[in-house]
């Protein structure tokens, strides 16, 4: 199977040159691996698939990747059987949801003991916890302690009239708990589940 593939662990400050963009990660045809925190370059469609049954098994789920107007893709997902949308943020540490939008839903969290959000003035924000809960991308399930935080200034610049409502993100520890691998050419994003329904 030829694969060419760029580790970004292998990478020092000093050799980045640049960015790779959306635009190059789609003509390559390129997958993002996140458990393995690789970019994937398979020469033929039969390598992508190749690729995908041996890092994932042959249990993992395929679900559509959405993009937003301003360019955020997300996936729909189901928050204890509510339908919803989460932004896909490899950068983000975990899910994050908005307070406000699970107040929306009437699902009440409660102040983390320890846990605080810093802004770029060096302001702590309390974070919440939601107990108990799941989340449900397709066939796979996210289970236990979720963080909440005030993200209203982001979902009400993207969330839009009569849709299904974004209300947080889904951060790199699940994504790659769940080895997410990003197919942006195919918007698709494969996830291999410790929990299944």
């Amino acid at each position: 199977m030829p694969i060419n593939a760029v580790f970004a662990q292998h990478i020092s400050q000093e050799a980045i040159a640049g960015i790779v963009g959306q635009d190059a990660v789609v003509s390559l045809n390129a997958l993002i691996d996140l458990s393995s925190a690789q970019l994937v370059i398979p020469e033929t469609e039969h390598d992508t698939h190749a690729f995908l049954t041996e890092t994932l098994s042959t249990d993992f789920t395929s679900v559509e990747l959405h993009e937003s107007r301003m360019g955020f893709h997300f996936v729909e997902v189901t928050l204890n059987n509510q339908p919803a949308r989460l932004i896909i943020d490899s950068g983000a540490p975990q899910v994050m949801l908005d307070k406000s939008e699970l107040e929306r839903m009437a699902l009440k969290t409660e102040q983390h003991d320890t846990a605080k959000m810093v802004l770029n003035d060096g302001t702590k924000v309390a974070i919440d916890v939601l107990h108990d809960t799941s989340i449900a991308i397709g066939d796979t399930i996210i289970e236990g302690e979720l963080m909440a935080s005030d993200l209203s200034g982001l979902m009400t610049a993207i969330n839009e009239k009569a849709e299904t409502r974004i209300i947080g993100v889904i951060g790199n520890q699940q994504l790659v708990k769940l080895k997410s691998i990003i197919d942006l050419s195919q918007s698709t994003l494969h996830l291999s589940s410790p929990y299944s329904r």
